[in-house]
């Protein structure tokens, strides 16, 4: 089947990707770990063997991406009013160049393993929808055969019920679906500290750059990071 990959992502610009981890890391250290992750996430997709869009915001930023995606993906802008408008416009977009099923995936699941999506496209091929659920009651990766806006519309995205509410809107929409393995973004500085603990009871490739990130950030910040969380102000 003609399968693609969409990484949906923002540009890793200082103090506008990744904000929440500055209230402990600086502006320029959350953009960098966001590069990590796209740098990490380019060699996952490259991987399959699959076909990779990169449906990117803001305008005027594109290049920054080339040093870390490569050049040889389709950089697509984001456009629409909203999160789920943009991703169901990225997901139509896709599949009208010709391709039977896509899979979307974000820009902040460091632990995601191309055997997830190879994974992914397994189950797209049985069911209508494939879903990877986030531990925080979201999703970072959500696959489609034929594109259908039901499925993003009346979404509050950021809240823990956006996995439970698209699963009820793909039920109203009579269509099938599975979910695959889920996954802790990384959103707050707590986030950081729990992967580097993941990190460190599982065998990661050497050459994992958010593996590396993660640990001089940690060096960095931990004894600030305790102290923070002994005074309850984290």
């Amino acid at each position: 089947m003609n399968e693609a990959i969409i990484i949906f992502t923002r540009v890793p610009v200082a103090g506008k990707t990744k904000t929440r981890l500055e209230s402990l890391f600086l502006p320029e250290e959350c953009a960098e770990i966001h590069s990590c992750f796209l740098k990490d996430i380019k060699k996952c997709c490259e991987n399959t063997g699959r076909d990779c869009f990169v449906f990117y915001t803001p305008y005027g930023k594109k290049n920054i991406l080339y040093s870390l995606l490569g050049k040889d993906k389709k950089y697509v802008l984001q456009k629409g009013g909203n999160l789920g408008i943009r991703m169901h416009n990225a997901i139509e977009y896709v599949l009208k160049s010709g391709y039977d099923s896509c899979v979307l995936i974000g820009s902040d699941i460091p632990e995601l393993e191309s055997s997830d999506l190879v994974k992914a496209f397994d189950v797209l091929r049985r069911n209508d929808l494939v879903l990877g659920p986030t531990t925080d009651y979201g999703y970072y990766l959500i696959g489609m055969k034929k594109p259908d806006i039901k499925v993003f519309d009346n979404q509050i995205y950021g809240y823990g019920s956006v996995l439970k509410n698209t699963i009820e809107a793909v039920k109203t929409a009579d269509l099938s679906y599975n979910l695959i393995k889920a996954y802790a973004d990384i959103d707050e500085p707590e986030d950081v500290f729990n992967l580097k603990k993941r990190f460190d009871m599982k065998e990661y490739d050497e050459n994992k750059y958010t593996a590396k990130y993660v640990e001089y950030l940690v060096k960095e910040y931990e004894d600030r990071w305790i102290e923070s969380a002994d005074c309850g102000t984290m």
